[in-house]
């Protein structure tokens, strides 16, 4: 004869078992929130394929990157963090972009701001896989429609470089 006690234990694991078959194929499925996420993972390959593709220098407008006393104007601007930094600024110089087009910054293929704006200094909060150590990309594009499936009328890129002290 099975106890009151046992009959309310299996109840409890069978609804753990049907609330894990009903949550797990939720998993990876996107939710409201979510929905900005994996509308930058699709640009992400949009414009990774564009920037495989040999984009070049096109429209009018260019940018520079500063940090500290390195900028793009004159190489790759270096950044040195260390373990301890958790977030890093870099400093975005934009000149004479059309004031008429959003402009699209990408950090390494990964949308990291949209702003209107013609001539204007912009820091970029880098954190995270921006500043694992290496050479990184930062783009800037402006499409004819304002939106990411139009056609790119402005294409400007530089680098920086992160150096990890130790």
């Amino acid at each position: 004869m099975v106890s009151a006690m046992e009959k309310i234990k299996r109840k409890i694991w069978i609804l753990i078992g049907i609330l894990i078959i009903a949550l797990l194929p939720g998993c990876g499925q996107k939710t409201g929130s979510d929905d900005k996420l994996g509308q930058e993972s699709t640009n992400i390959s949009k414009i990774f394929s564009k920037h495989l593709d040999g984009f070049e220098d096109t429209g009018n407008g260019s940018i520079r990157l500063e940090s500290g006393n390195s900028s793009s104007e004159n190489g790759i601007p270096v950044l040195r963090v260390s373990s301890e930094n958790v977030l890093v600024q870099l400093r975005l110089i934009v000149s004479d972009f059309d004031v008429n087009h959003i402009s699209y910054v990408y950090v390494d293929g990964v949308i990291f701001l949209t702003r209107q704006f013609g001539s204007a200094d912009n820091y970029l909060n880098l954190s995270g896989d921006s500043l694992e150590a290496g050479t990184h990309h930062v783009e800037v594009i402006q499409y004819d429609n304002n939106d990411e499936s139009g056609n790119v009328i402005t294409y400007k890129q530089a680098d920086y470089e992160v150096i990890h002290n130790n």
